[in-house]
């Protein structure tokens, strides 16, 4: 249950530098690569957003309102992994859904 506490963030990292977070922000990150798929400007916002994070040693929760010290090479790889897996998310559902006219569908013939 503790992945749905919103007082985990205050937890230190794990021995490969992940820092547990909330799940919804889990979701969040694979629900950005999946809209990145179809919209490229969104996952380079994103990758932006992630490496200022990176950068800067810090940590923003939206949703809390606050900002933390402290981040990791390790934690922004699992952060961008969530992301590729969205990515992925939105490749099998274009292939398997070939039909189906997506939103600015940038894969078809112009």
């Amino acid at each position: 249950m503790e992945y749905f506490d919103a007082n985990v963030i205050n937890l230190p990292p794990n021995e490969a530098g992940v820092y547990k977070k909330p799940i919804y922000y889990g979701l969040i990150h694979v629900f950005s690569g999946f809209v990145a798929f179809y919209y490229a400007w969104f996952g380079v916002v994103f990758l932006v957003y992630q490496l200022s994070q990176l950068i800067l040693n810090k940590r923003f929760f939206i949703f809390q309102g606050k900002m933390e010290d402290g981040n990791s090479l390790g934690h922004t790889a699992f952060k961008l992994a969530e992301f590729l897996v969205g990515i992925l998310i939105g490749y099998i559902v274009h292939k398997s859904f070939p039909n189906v006219k997506f939103p600015k569908d940038r894969f078809e013939n112009k």
